[in-house]
This record gives structure tokens, sequence and C-alpha cells, in this order.
């Protein structure tokens, strides 16, 4: 965060995705792509004056694989692999470090359908995410998803 801020900068984010999937028999396999871009406005500070947030704008891009097996009609519990590279616009922030960023993340979970009008998905998932500037260390996280 920047010192001396009027409000905070607004970002977008764009993107888009496509997907194959295939049913055998009651094994489902699928890929899928999607690609997305953020972008800051320039900060607004307290004097008046404005800074450039264009260190934050990147792209994103991911792939993702997922393999789930129909136990019962409704209940597809799946395995899922997603790999992600994220390019910044500018090679370095404006404290100097390259944030350019490779990361994985692993899922396991459910979909389920309680009605035609009524389906879900739960799952756990790991990431691992990889920085290029050998001074940010690795980050790790366990995250849960409901949809």
């Amino acid at each position: 965060m920047q010192a001396g801020l009027a409000k905070l900068p607004i970002f977008t984010t764009l993107g888009g995705y496509g997907g194959l999937s295939q049913r055998f028999n009651r094994l489902d396999v699928s890929i899928r792509g999607d690609a997305e871009r953020t972008a800051y406005q320039d900060s607004t500070l307290t004097d008046g004056s404005t800074a450039s947030n264009k260190d934050r704008n990147y792209n994103q891009y991911t792939g993702a694989l997922r393999g789930g097996y129909e136990l019962t009609p409704g209940v597809t519990p799946f395995v899922e692999v997603a790999a992600d590279t994220r390019v910044h616009d500018l090679n370095a922030d404006l404290s100097g470090y390259q944030r350019n960023s490779k990361g994985v993340t692993g899922k396991l979970g459910t979909t389920f359908e309680m009605s035609r009008f009524l389906t879900g998905e739960i799952a756990l998932g790991y990431t691992w995410r990889n920085y290029e500037d050998p001074r940010l260390s690795q980050i790790a996280a366990r995250s849960a998803m409901r949809r």
C-alpha cells in the first residue's frame, strides 16, 4: 500500500476460459484453460497527485486437468490438478521485486446434485507458488472451496 492514498485504486479483471469434457461410462475427464488480465488504475494521493500502479498489472494463464467417477447419480468425486503462470507488465515492481510466478494447485472434492435446479461442488486444495525473485519465499497454502 502506498502512503498518502486519498482512496484505494480500482482494479479490473477480465478473462475467458474454454475446455473439453469426455465421459466414459461413469468416468468423467475434462481439460480446461483460461486467461485473465488484471489492471490497476493510478492511485490518487492526498496532495492531489497520482502514482502509477503499472507494476501491479499482470496476465495469468491456467491449465487444469480433472478426473471424476460417478459413484451414484448426482454424486461425482474428483481429483483436479491445475498449473498457472503470472506475467507482470513490468519485470520488477516499485520495490525492485520480480513478482512473476508459477503455481500448481491440487484439489480433491465432489460434485453433487440435490435436484435438477440445485447442484454444487465442494473441494479441499493445496497450492504452491514460486516467484522469479529469489528473495521471495515459496508460498504453500490449503484452501476449501464451495460453489
